[in-house]
């Protein structure tokens, strides 16, 4: 396993990335104590099997509704009018939903 501080990480973030995509383990330090490890994931998004048992255990839990795709997101959101702020419209937004 390899250890190193954070600071040293972030600044070769690549490849301690490419570490872990071949196994090992990273333990990352802050002030020379272990803070986080990275690893390789055991699951990967889609892989449904994996997200089912991990669902029935409680460890995660899977959306209510379906995504919606980015298309559908953008033309759903709000359009600002023309003179208006988008501070504005987010305040006006947040207090119709109560």
């Amino acid at each position: 396993m390899k250890s190193d501080s954070a600071t040293n990480i972030k600044n070769n973030f690549s490849s301690y990335i490419d570490r872990v995509k071949r196994g090992e383990t990273v333990l990352v330090l802050e002030y020379g104590r272990p803070v986080a490890q990275i690893v390789k994931p055991e699951i990967f998004p889609g892989d449904e099997t994996n997200l089912s048992s991990l669902e029935r255990e409680g460890m995660v839990s899977l959306p209510l509704k379906p995504l919606v795709s980015a298309e559908d997101f953008l033309a759903q959101r709000p359009k600002l009018g023309v003179g208006k702020s988008l501070l504005s419209t987010l305040l006006q937004e947040r207090e119709e939903s109560l």
